[in-house]
């Protein structure tokens, strides 16, 4: 393939890229991979996580703590370029950007949140981590080009939860992006951020990494997206969690969405849709392991054959569930909902004759919320709540998984079951406390049952070991 075309758009996460020796890795995965023009980076190891921690200690006034996060920051890149055998001039640069780094979290005022502030200290993680991999590639003769996220992604001004200009961002891929690559030049650029109309940096969302290199797959028209991340592919549940989880080969667009979106860990909600508006597969493995098979996620799913094909799990600290015994909600029932909306409610799920919402933290009524709650069917809070979606598609049409759901249910605080179609999942709800329990019990009856062989991953050693 001519140095000058692109057929992938590689991801690399923070554990990818921790440290030296996992740069240096990629770096070899990369040069191995002729097609991969365009590198996309996550913030290295546990930097967002610190970021997080110096705005919120500078914003309480917690000078010491404040103090302790940069230093971390400055610390963990610091002897990455050390390890990687950086020039004094790339050394000068890292630390005139570390700066850079103290100097906005000094703008932070103590009891003044700035969500715009606060989007500007997450970006520097991912912008660290591609200053040192570009600087890495070019001293390794890589002809090697990092071009900022924050002048190639356009966004609105919904910081925290940008929402990206998709056809912003193809125009610019053609003007900016698309000549580097026919020049030759392996791009590397930020995940996670993007700008607004008035050049302000913005963030996707925590995970967003994943929705930004889907996002540039999309708008360059490539073959594939590869995500390199710790683990092996996208296994049948959370390996922290049950330790007899099944890889699985294959998923389609629907059933990965489904699964990111019950709280699947492996890749962010929103990456697989810009990837399926053009057909381009999704593939997701391990830098620490470049030879395992990893998953592949395609329109071409499995045959719909209406079994479970993984389980998720997702915490709420607070869940409502309302009843009516009528098919169709009451004209309250209506206000009610709209009403608890207004005051952060999620819904879960809805149907003619129940809805399930979630919220952040308990709720207080006034006079005519309560009366309206009162009057508009049975309605119950249930706290630390967690619920476990089963995955799969045409769940209803199995008859025999919902013959055996009650037994498999029996003996656990089951606060409602609900199936949801159009989310391809089945979810319980259990008090957190249980949950675990269901969600191993589930897991061995309705996975490693089929035949299939359970194993548990391997483990992946760190980069430095």
């Amino acid at each position: 393939m001519s140095t000058n075309t692109i057929s992938q758009v590689a991801k690399f996460g923070g554990t990818s890229v921790g440290d030296a020796r996992c740069i240096q890795r990629v770096l070899g995965i990369v040069n191995e991979a002729p097609g991969v023009r365009l590198v996309v980076l996550s913030a290295s190891g546990d930097t967002t996580d610190h970021l997080v921690d110096l705005y919120d200690a500078a914003l309480t006034g917690a000078a010491v703590k404040a103090a302790r996060a940069y230093e971390r920051i400055y610390e963990h890149h610091t002897k990455a370029a050390q390890d990687l055998g950086l020039s004094l001039k790339d050394f000068a640069e890292l630390n005139d950007r570390l700066a850079e780094l103290l100097s906005v979290s000094s703008q932070i005022r103590r009891k003044h949140p700035d969500p715009a502030l606060r989007d500007r200290l997450l970006g520097f993680g991912e912008a660290l981590s591609c200053f040192l991999f570009s600087r890495f590639a070019k001293q390794k003769g890589r002809h090697t080009a990092w071009l900022d996220a924050r002048e190639l992604l356009p966004t609105d001004s919904r910081y925290g939860q940008a929402r990206p200009d998709r056809e912003g961002l193809k125009a610019r891929v053609e003007a900016k992006l698309r000549p580097l690559i026919a020049a030759g030049v392996l791009v590397v650029t930020q995940g996670f951020v993007g700008a607004d109309s008035e050049g302000r940096p913005t963030t996707l969302g925590r995970g967003g990494s994943d929705f930004s290199a889907s996002l540039y797959a999309e708008a360059l028209g490539v073959d594939e997206v590869h995500i390199w991340t710790d683990v092996p592919g996208v296994y049948t549940t959370d390996p922290r969690e049950v330790d007899s989880v099944l890889p699985i080969p294959h998923l389609s667009y629907a059933e990965a969405e489904a699964l990111a979106a019950a709280g699947g860990k492996v890749i962010h909600p929103h990456t697989v849709f810009p990837a399926r508006a053009q057909g381009i597969p999704i593939w997701v493995g391990s830098s620490l392991i470049p030879g395992a098979p990893g998953t592949w996620i395609r329109a071409a799913g499995p045959k719909a054959d209406a079994q479970v094909r993984a389980l998720a799990s997702q915490d709420y600290p607070v869940l409502w569930i309302g009843e009516w015994p009528e098919a169709k909600a009451t004209e309250c029932a209506e206000k009610l909902i709209a009403r608890l909306e207004e005051k952060g409610g999620e819904v879960l799920y809805r149907s003619e004759r129940r809805v399930v919402l979630a919220f952040a933290e308990r709720l207080k009524f006034n006079r005519d919320e309560s009366r309206w709650l009162r009057a508009c069917g049975e309605w119950r809070e249930h706290l630390n709540v967690r619920a476990i979606s089963l995955i799969g598609q045409h769940l209803d049409a199995n008859a025999g998984l919902q013959a055996r759901l009650p037994e498999l249910l029996d003996g656990f605080g089951v606060l409602a079951s609900v199936h949801d179609e159009p989310a391809l999942a089945w979810r319980v709800f259990v008090p957190r406390d249980q949950a675990l329990g269901l969600l191993r019990h589930l897991h061995r009856e309705l996975l490693e049952n089929q035949g299939l062989t359970a194993h548990k991953p391997a483990e992946t050693a760190a980069c430095s070991a």
